[in-house]
């Protein structure tokens, strides 16, 4: 999280221009047929376009994303359907109901009201509907269009990245594999819950594209140097253990200790190098102010979008603090303190109820198809305590997916890969 000036700028692209916008309307299009003939495929494509948030417009003066403009299309796409598609009840409706209108409220009373509800459409309105409509349409469908969307979500990630280097960006000043983010630590935010389920996809189809897809995941995420990131990976690996039978603790194990060895000897150094700089000083400053805000307001601390200003102000005595820290300092770097300091009180408390309901969900349900979504929320928590993995756009849409998970995968009495 520590800045430098000779950090690359973000790689968003600008959709501007008749024939940029015919393109998109093209796409939007697209994207409304297939959900209106297959919404299980319409949602994979909303998966599989995460990374697209950073491909940004105007729409009558408001900010929008193609990953937004796609989630509508496709929404509006199941909705043709209606009534064919219904959401479900589910465990989670009355955390859910609380968790919205609390983050509402919070916007609300923000000191910058449209933008607090800006970004309450987008980090907290759209991806509880995705998580509606995935309950909805794989109420009786085979969910394996949405690992083809993880899947292509990869994919993308990898082209943008692959022409950022032809260009002659991609890497910050230290060598850091950004693709198309802003930091290398929301790189991996992304690819993590991304590459456990490409790999921990109980049914053994579509393996060479699965495997090509982890490779690749894999290999931006060593090149990222997230350390972050790769405990995400190693705790949603460990989670997984339970789920497996003998056979298959052994392959893990032998491959945990083949990579750890084969990473250690290639990036080793660089992990090295990269922890004597200054993102591990810089986040205990973070959360120390942080915790001023929610000592000096308990309920609704700063507002959504609102911590960097507040921190800029408390800092802006210390020239190392204000040079250094508050230009990354965008948000508290971790979730708890993001969803408190932002959100509030009382959206902490129902997002923390949430997850809590996914765990026992997980424990009830039992069976070894609850092994992705295990995986996938251990790494999203794991990772969560040193960056928010939460409340932001793409990753959103992915922790509203884990949720979906607990209620879509089909229901099994075996616990175990055999």
């Amino acid at each position: 999280m520590g800045y430098d000036p000779r950090i690359v700028a973000e790689p968003t692209i600008l959709v501007h221009g008749p024939w940029m916008w015919a393109l998109v309307g093209v796409l939007l299009l697209a994207s409304f047929l297939l959900a209106r003939k297959r919404p299980d495929w319409g949602l994979a494509a909303v998966v599989a376009v995460t990374p697209l948030y950073q491909m940004r417009g105007e729409i009558l003066g408001l900010p929008t994303t193609f990953l937004e403009l796609t989630f509508g299309a496709v929404i509006l796409g199941i909705l043709a359907r209606w009534p064919r598609e219904k959401p479900r009840r589910t465990p989670y409706d009355l955390w859910i109901a609380l968790f919205v209108a609390a983050s509402l409220t919070a916007a609300l009373v923000s000191p910058d009201v449209r933008e607090g509800l800006g970004l309450w459409r987008a980090f907290i309105l759209e991806p509880v509907v995705f998580f509606y409509a995935v309950t909805a349409v794989f109420k009786r469908r085979d969910a394996r269009p949405l690992l083809a969307g993880g899947m292509a979500a990869i994919g993308v990630a990898a082209v943008w990245t692959l022409a950022l280097l032809a260009d002659g960006r991609g890497f910050t000043y230290d060598d850091r594999l950004l693709g198309p983010y802003q930091t290398a630590n929301y790189f991996a935010l992304l690819l993590v819950p991304l590459i456990l389920l490409t790999v921990f996809w109980p049914r053994r189809e579509w393996l060479i594209p699965r495997a090509i897809a982890a490779g690749g995941g894999l290999l931006m995420l060593l090149l990222s140097n997230s350390r972050g990131g790769l405990l995400a990976l190693l705790a949603g690996v460990l989670v997984t253990i339970p789920f497996l039978g003998r056979r298959f603790r052994l392959a893990l194990a032998a491959v945990l200790i083949g990579a750890l060895a084969a990473a250690t000897a290639v990036f080793g150094p660089r992990l090295i190098e990269h922890s004597e700089d200054q993102v591990v000083s810089a986040r205990p400053v973070v959360w120390r102010e942080a915790g001023n805000a929610i000592a000096a307001r308990v309920l609704f601390p700063v507002g959504p979008g609102q911590f960097q200003d507040f921190f800029r102000d408390r800092v802006s005595g210390n020239e190392d603090e204000t040079l250094y820290i508050a230009p990354q300092a965008h948000n508290a770097h971790n979730f708890v303190l993001v969803a408190w300091t932002e959100w509030g009180l009382v959206t902490l408390a129902a997002l923390l109820g949430i997850i809590g309901t996914m765990v026992l969900t997980i424990v009830r349900r039992g069976g070894y198809w609850m092994v992705v979504p295990s995986a996938m929320l251990a790494a999203v928590v794991v990772h969560g305590m040193v960056d928010t993995s939460v409340f932001k756009n793409d990753l959103a849409i992915l922790f509203w997916l884990i949720v979906a998970f607990t209620v879509v995968l089909p229901k099994v009495r075996t616990r175990r890969l055999a």
